[in-house]
């Protein structure tokens, strides 16, 4: 693991340094280092104050993003820094940001108010080597984040109720850091996790779904589902059925179906795959539910549940890209070919490559976790037959066909809705085996159809 800093970064670091300002790298950019990673950002934490910050960079683009809170970033060498001016948060009455903000002049003090121990830990290049590298040596873990991150454990700083109070999301960031990173939570934080989980209910739709993903596409989803699917149920009710918990508690827990924690830990680390798996099945008890969505029968519990994902991603604000791509694998994910080239290429031809290849990924994942094999060596045959289409780069699409409406015009054709539907038509003909994909041949049977004559091919 290359521990060398960016360019950008050491120059920042060394700027401040030679501006008499305290500065250390902080965050996930250090637990990252920590655990050999290559950090996606880098974050610096300073004793230097927002508008000593703008003196010190005048040189370079600086954005105040979040002065009131004391966060510039710095633009150097095109690659963007946050720099946070060491903090102490006041209470956080909205349970998202704090109300009022002192700043602080030490790093520990900086340090005491993030959410969790393997994020509390700063570095900082020592002063005889400006230009030294990263070393685990010379970290400041006050909290012991280093020991948690050997433990692989997710902890609170300090007292985890209080960090949930601050700020509610960290709830859910837990659970997040936990999949991610293949960790588990300490027991303490774990139980706070169950407490507040209903303050997730506050926080806007768009920030919730930020973390929601990055939940489901980690590795260790499976162990957070198990442990933690009542939090999962605040953020998505339709998810959930309830069961007592031990009779030492009067609570009632709410818990994730275990085929949908098979079926969602089982596909692959897919954001579009692990929420069609999550959303597949749904209990549906609100009074906003139709008699049909409670009770669909045979074909119509595809179109239910689809209809009401779509609605679940709308809630949470999901991209549009992904909501409609989740909706059509859960729509039709039993609308398979038979293993046949034919009806492999219609089927190819009505979904496209990649829809159909994700629906693929999907039924095969839900036959292992049914365990019926049958349907599994099905779904085998119908991969060796669409591999060996996409292989051979054999026709199944209009824009694959040797002639187009340029050739179509020539026959004298006019310009409409019906050249599409005689290349429509040649297609068809073509993919049934009828008709081989030449231009000749193709041509003479448009010339045929145009004048209703047998076609001889």
């Amino acid at each position: 693991m290359n521990r060398d800093l960016p360019a950008a970064v050491r120059k920042a670091i060394i700027l401040l340094k030679n501006n008499h300002f305290e500065v250390y790298l902080v965050g996930g950019s250090v637990r990252a280092l920590l655990l050999g990673l290559q950090p996606s950002d880098y974050d610096l934490a300073t004793s230097a104050h927002p508008d000593e910050l703008c003196s010190v960079f005048q040189e370079y683009k600086v954005i105040l993003t979040g002065v009131e809170h004391g966060t510039v970033t710095v633009v150097m060498d095109q690659q963007s820094i946050e720099i946070t001016t060491y903090r102490i948060d006041g209470t956080y009455s909205d349970k998202r940001r704090p109300d009022q903000i002192i700043f602080a002049n030490r790093i520990i003090d900086d340090l005491a108010r993030r959410d969790f121990t393997i994020n509390a830990m700063a570095w900082t290049p020592p002063s005889e080597n400006l230009y030294a590298d990263f070393s685990p040596d010379g970290v400041l873990d006050p909290f012991n984040g280093r020991s948690d991150l050997e433990r692989r454990l997710i902890r609170s700083v300090g007292q985890p109720d209080l960090r949930f109070q601050e700020d509610a999301l960290r709830v859910l960031r837990s659970l997040r850091f936990a999949s991610e990173l293949s960790f588990t939570i300490e027991e303490k934080t774990g139980e706070a996790v169950h407490i507040h989980k209903d303050e997730l209910s506050t926080l806007p739709a768009e920030r919730i779904f930020s973390e929601l993903k990055r939940l489901l596409t980690g590795q260790h989803v499976e162990y957070v589902l198990k442990q933690y699917g009542d939090v999962l149920c605040v953020v998505i009710p339709e998810l959930c059925t309830t069961e007592s918990e031990p009779k030492s508690r009067s609570a009632v827990r709410q818990k994730l179906d275990q085929n949908t924690i098979q079926f969602v830990s089982n596909s692959p680390a897919v954001l579009n795959l692990r929420l069609a798996a999550l959303l597949d099945s749904l209990v549906i008890d609100d009074e906003s539910s139709t008699e049909s969505e409670r009770q669909p029968a045979g074909h119509n519990l595809n179109d239910r549940n689809a209809r009401i994902a779509e609605r679940i991603l709308d809630r949470l604000r999901c991209d549009r890209a992904t909501q409609t791509r989740v909706e059509s694998i859960i729509r039709n994910q039993t609308v398979l070919p038979a293993p046949t080239g034919p009806s492999v290429k219609h089927w190819l031809r009505r979904l496209g490559v990649d829809l159909a290849s994700d629906i693929l990924i999907f039924a095969r994942v839900k036959a292992s976790v049914r365990g019926t094999l049958a349907e599994s060596t099905a779904l085998d045959q119908i991969e060796q037959i669409l591999n060996l289409v996409l292989t051979d780069q054999q026709c199944y699409t209009i824009s694959h066909l040797a002639v187009g409406g340029q050739d179509l015009l020539e026959l004298g054709m006019s310009r409409g809705p019906e050249i599409g539907a005689m290349l429509d038509t040649l297609l068809t003909r073509v993919i049934d085996g009828h008709l081989t994909n030449e231009k000749p041949a193709l041509m003479r049977a448009a010339e045929n159809l145009l004048h209703h004559l047998p076609d001889n091919n």
